[in-house]
């Protein structure tokens, strides 16, 4: 073996005879910012779409990663221009908060429903008869699932449902639009938080109204399906704006001023101030932190 190799320091059998680690290839391409503790998120408020593109463009252009952007866009954005950033993580806040809405109030009210009656039904058994604790207990768990769950399926098919409501094609922005990885998510648990919660506030209404016999669900069983939908409706709206990206954090309410978007950038602090400078150039009427 020639000798200069065991003089290099890949291998020296003086230092009994163990191979010194070498670097990983794959950290030979990382920028001197990714091995940095600190980050922060810039974000830049824009009026137009093709203002937001741009800075998009450029931050990528500066190095910046994909998966290091966020933009969010506001309601009055037409459909069909929602969906031009390829591989970037868009996100609609208020439709996600509408999603949530609806999704929870079904989901509570159904659950609601679920809950009580087979809470009614472990009541009349022979089972339970004595035990109105566990036939609560049994039907809440019970409501509490189907509620969550048909909250995050409603949350998740919102846009198809309103498709076929409406007696429309669900077009392939629309669908980009209400369908993106990130709005499914914060909507389907905001719908799934809704189902759950309103769920359970419908049977505990039931539960102290008291259910006598099957009537009971076509007279003051209303009243607790409404306290169920309302419970639902209200949590799952407030979780669907409350669940905000870390990448937006308050700075995503700007998203509701009206024609407007917000693009955010991750980066290393050692790069805060070229970044906001980029996106002040690029027509950012202001830029925050998030």
């Amino acid at each position: 073996m020639n000798r200069t190799l065991f003089k290099s320091g890949i291998f020296d059998p003086s230092e009994h005879n163990t191979v010194t680690p070498m670097m990983s290839m794959a950290h030979l391409n990382d920028k001197p910012e990714d091995f940095q503790m600190e980050r922060h998120f810039s974000v830049g408020l824009f009026d137009t779409l093709s203002q937001a593109q741009n800075a998009v463009t450029d931050a990528v252009t500066h190095g910046v990663e994909k998966r290091d952007i966020t933009v969010a866009v506001s309601d009055d954005i037409p459909e069909a221009t929602r969906a031009i950033w390829n591989d970037i993580n868009v996100i609609h806040p208020g439709a996600d908060s509408l999603r949530g809405y609806v999704a929870g109030g079904i989901g509570g009210a159904v659950g609601a429903f679920a809950g009580s009656l087979s809470m009614f039904f472990l009541g009349q058994s022979a089972v339970l008869p004595q035990m109105p604790g566990a036939a609560l207990g049994i039907g809440a768990l019970f409501g509490a699932l189907v509620g969550a769950g048909l909250g995050a399926g409603v949350a998740r098919m919102w846009p198809s449902i309103m498709s076929e409501l409406m007696h429309r094609p669900l077009s392939e922005a629309a669908m980009n639009q209400l369908g993106t990885y990130s709005d499914n998510n914060r909507s389907m648990a905001a719908g799934m938080l809704g189902g759950l919660f309103g769920s359970v506030a419908g049977i505990l209404a039931s539960y102290l109204v008291g259910i006598q016999d099957m009537y009971f669900f076509v007279g003051m069983g209303f009243f607790a399906g409404a306290s169920a939908t309302v419970v639902g409706s209200l949590v799952g709206g407030m979780s669907g704006r409350g669940l905000s990206s870390k990448a937006l954090g308050n700075t995503e309410q700007l998203a509701d001023a009206g024609h407007s978007v917000l693009v955010s950038i991750n980066c290393a602090d050692t790069r805060r101030s070229e970044i906001e400078a980029m996106l002040l150039n690029d027509g950012a009427k202001l830029v925050r932190d998030a």
